[in-house]
């Protein structure tokens, strides 16, 4: 049987992110509760922000990091900024950027929702060995450069 890169990253690709958006739909109801307006790209940002919140983080680090375009993180950010929980200031570094500042109401999102994501991880973590995770990343990363 010829099996097809292409098609098994697709396949996998879905598998994972049902799992993944069972688990936030999980974590949104229980931390959130039912019928919040709080999207999984949301949590995903909230995430990226408290990852990164000793430095100061813009737009453009978020496009880059989710590879998404300009007005797919500038949607996202506004509707962030509706839902209160996230803010844009200008930056002291460099007055002509907004550096994007998570809530606290953000925050409490984030404390909330860190175990279940590293329950996620751990199921993925014990699927391979620390070498098969390397060897993983390392394929996956040049992958991922060839299309960015």
């Amino acid at each position: 049987m010829n099996k097809h890169i292409g098609f098994e990253l697709i396949t996998l690709g879905h598998l994972i992110k049902r799992e993944r958006d069972r688990a936030n739909d999980d974590i949104k109801n229980r931390i959130l509760g039912v019928g919040n307006n709080v999207m999984c790209t949301d949590l995903g940002i909230i995430r990226f922000l408290a990852d990164n919140k000793d430095r100061e983080v813009y737009q453009k680090d978020i496009e880059q990091h989710f590879s998404l375009t300009a007005p797919s993180v500038s949607n996202k950010l506004r509707g962030l900024a509706n839902k209160d929980l996230v803010t844009r200031t200008y930056s002291k570094v460099d007055t002509r950027l907004k550096q994007v500042i998570m809530t606290d109401k953000a925050e409490a999102i984030d404390v909330k929702m860190r175990d279940s994501i590293e329950n996620f991880e751990n199921r993925l973590n014990g699927l391979i060995t620390e070498e098969e995770k390397e060897q993983l990343i390392s394929i996956l990363g040049k992958i991922k450069a060839d299309f960015e």
